[in-house]
């Protein structure tokens, strides 16, 4: 005990810790099991101006409302030779389920997307997060002793402002207007495709100017971004923009929302080369063509009918280049068009019309009809 004692405060006056936590049984004035820290101890925290923000779980050490006697969060502020520049710790008993409650609220805004750096927000959302949990009287309990108005002092550059996307054929562009923080040396830009999923950085290095184009993007598939500021260190603050509000099913988003889909707007040509054979089973024709020239075809459409330019029966062929029409009536002539649909969902025109006829065949089969026959005078 008293090796980890002179380690405690090692610790706390040399390796000067922006955030200190601690658990284990506690009282009014004493910190952790047999008498490890009593307010009689804090002095020999040297640690001067770099006072870190204390989170503490044990029973009862943020009290301050006992008569002639300093609880340990008291002590811990009123040192003259260093101290806790915040006290964040029950007034009254605590549990082990509640403990993690506040600590998992409390170290997730100050290290997550958002971080937070405002010790009476901070705590107060810690509070909250026992709140919402319906623990009121453990919300109540836990009391933070200081200047709530103080923030701490953690890399984290403000986030760039005005930060607006614009799609685009196969990219996004995105812009924003700088960090005000002078600390701030880049812009790092964060994706996913997937609020349930992590974001991916999507630049190299940190953007030094104001605007970044994202080329590693698919027409047709949603993307969510938000942006950081980095310092010279690396060090990144808080995002601009969390994407919480962002509809489920796709706009309207919330003022928290960044989605871009990029979109090629441009109809893939009509397919080339349409055949249609007749299979001789006498209910189905094969049709076949040529594979489009634009990469980002997301499938084909087949057209069908009884009639020269009227096809009402519509088959998704996928990216297929081939398919049979089944069920056909023997003898009947069937006149078809392809067209071809981009990731954007933009339709092309229909190809030039070919027809066939489902016949019966037994044994071989005839050769096809002839159907260009050309008669010339001469």
């Amino acid at each position: 005990m008293a090796q980890y004692k002179a380690d405690f405060v090692s610790h706390w006056n040399n390796a000067h810790p922006a955030v200190a936590s601690f658990s284990g049984h506690g009282a009014y004035d004493i910190l952790g099991n047999d008498l490890f820290f009593r307010p009689a101890d804090v002095p020999l925290l040297t640690n001067g101006a770099y006072q870190p923000f204390f989170y503490n779980s044990d029973c009862l050490t943020g009290g301050f409302h006992a008569v002639g006697v300093d609880s340990m969060a008291e002590a811990f502020l009123n040192s003259a030779s260093g101290g806790a520049i915040g006290y964040f710790a029950p007034a009254g008993l605590s549990f082990t389920f509640f403990a993690e409650t506040v600590s998992g609220q409390l170290f997730a805004d100050l290290f997550g997307p958002e971080k937070f750096r405002g010790m009476g927000l901070l705590t107060g959302r810690a509070r909250g997060a026992l709140y919402q949990q319906r623990a009121i009287p453990d919300a109540q309990g836990f009391a933070f002793v200081g200047e709530p108005s103080i923030p701490l002092v953690l890399p984290a550059p403000a986030p760039p402002g005005s930060f607006a996307l614009t799609a685009g054929n196969a990219r996004v562009d995105l812009s924003w207007t700088p960090s005000p923080d002078s600390a701030a040396a880049g812009t790092n830009i964060y994706r996913t495709s997937s609020l349930g999923q992590p974001y991916l950085k999507v630049n190299a290095t940190p953007v030094a100017g104001t605007s970044y184009a994202d080329t590693t993007v698919s027409n047709g598939a949603t993307y969510f971004y938000r942006a950081v500021s980095a310092d010279t260190a690396g060090f990144e603050g808080a995002v601009t923009n969390t994407n919480a509000d962002c509809g489920i099913a796709g706009p309207p988003d919330g003022p928290q929302c960044r989605r871009a889909e990029p979109k090629n707007l441009v109809p893939p040509v009509a397919p080339q080369s349409l055949k249609v054979r007749d299979t001789g089973t006498g209910t189905t024709l094969d049709v076949s063509w040529l594979p489009n020239p634009e990469s980002d075809i997301q499938r084909y459409l087949v057209s069908y009918g009884t009639a020269p330019g009227s096809h009402p029966t519509t088959l998704n062929a996928g990216l297929a280049t081939q398919i049979f029409l089944n069920g056909l009536t023997t003898g009947t002539t069937y006149y078809v068009v392809v067209q071809a649909v981009n990731t954007s969902g933009v339709q092309g025109p229909s190809s030039v019309e070919a027809s066939g006829t489902p016949h019966v065949f037994i044994g071989i089969a005839p050769p096809a009809t002839i159907r260009d026959l050309m008669v010339n005078r001469t």
